[in-house]
Formats: C-alpha cells, structure tokens, sequence
C-alpha cells in the first residue's frame, strides 16, 4: 500500500538483532539524532551555541517527536534526520551529499516527494547551489513512477488503495483528480470545515511566522 523501499536497506537490521524491537530503537535513535543536527544547522546559521542548543532541546521536547516514539515504528520518522542532514550538507558546501539525503528519502514513502521537491528547490535558491534543482526533477519522477505505475501496479484493485477517500470525486487517483479540478465549490465546502481549518492553521500559520524573520 506503499512505496517503503528503504525497507530494504533496513533489512540487514536483522542479521545484529533479529528482532522486531530492532526497529523500536531504531525509531528512537533516528528521532533523537534531529537534535544534534538542529544544533548544528543553527550553528551554521551564525547562532550562539546557547541558543543553538535552546532550538535543540525544542525540538526534542515536540509533542510531536514524542509522540513518534510511541508510536510504534513508521519509516516517515527515517524523513526527519535525512531531511535536516540535507539542509546541514548543503549548507556546509557539500550539497552532492545533500542530494543523497533526499534521494534516500524519496525511498521512504510515496509522498516524500512532496517534502523533498520543495525542500530541494528552497535549497537550490537559499545556498544557489543550482544543480540542487535537479532533485526537484527527480522528486517529481518518483513521485509520478510511484502513484500512477508501480502502486497501481500492485494493488489487488489495480489502482490506489486509498484512492476511495476521494470517492466523492472519481472512481479512479486521476478522475478523482479531476472531479476536484470541476468541483472547487465541492472541495472548498470540505476545506471549510471548522475541524480543517484549525488542522490548516496548526500546520501553516508557523510556517508563515517563521518566514516572517528567516535569519
């Protein structure tokens, strides 16, 4: 149901501790590993290690960190150092290794992608590291590879498995698509929720403030 081929990589895991708590700790160290890296992008930035270390602590005290952990093992949680390290390593000048970091992630799940495109043409621009644009391109094949071939592919239905979310749009990922596309009223009753329109404030309004004083 998804694209989760870093699996693969994580299989060997089981020839040092075959055991499915390998991935229990495995979750808990890729989550704490986003603390040193927040340090040390925040030191990169030009702040003062107190400071850099405040922002570290943040985020690992994020409800949302925490909450992670818990909850049993997810490959999304993988996202989180390989994301931040690819901010880190083009920052530090090595932005091949940055592109790596996304690459793996795109393994990660289907929907990377619309994590990784962004981020990689925000990089592109923020260090004019150029050639990081190329990562956009990929993010795109992958992401398109995924959701309209292999998926697909795959399903016992022959399409999306959760493609019937959208139901009230089209039977299919692409006529549902559409129906979106001819029905902005439909979606917009739906996205007007009182319920999703405090999920969208919860998810936008930091990033909006943050972008207030990037530096």
């Amino acid at each position: 149901d998804h694209s989760s081929y870093i699996l693969v990589l994580l299989a060997p895991l089981y020839w040092i501790w075959a055991d499915v708590r390998v991935l229990l700790v495995l979750t808990v160290l890729a989550l704490a590993a986003g603390g040193p890296l927040v340090y040390r992008i925040a030191i990169a930035e030009g702040l003062r290690k107190p400071l850099a270390a405040a922002l570290a602590v943040a985020y690992l005290l994020h409800p949302a960190v925490g909450w992670n952990v818990w909850d049993v093992f997810h490959p999304e949680v993988l996202a989180i150092p390989l994301l931040l390290a690819a901010y880190l390593l083009t920052a530090k000048k090595h932005p091949g290794w940055g592109a790596v970091m996304l690459g793996l992630t795109l393994l990660i799940k289907e929907d990377a992608a619309l994590v990784v495109v962004p981020l990689a043409f925000y990089l592109a621009w923020r260090f004019r590291v150029w050639r990081m644009g190329g990562m956009v391109v990929v993010g795109l094949a992958a992401f398109a590879v995924n959701v309209l071939v292999l998926l697909p592919h795959f399903s016992p239905t022959g399409d999306l498995i959760y493609a019937s979310r959208y139901s009230q749009f089209g039977d299919t990922l692409t006529s549902a698509i559409g129906g979106m596309l001819t029905s902005p009223g439909q979606v917009f009753d739906i996205l007007a929720g009182p319920e999703r329109l405090l999920y969208l404030a919860a998810m936008i309004g930091p990033l909006a403030l943050a972008l207030l004083a990037p530096e």
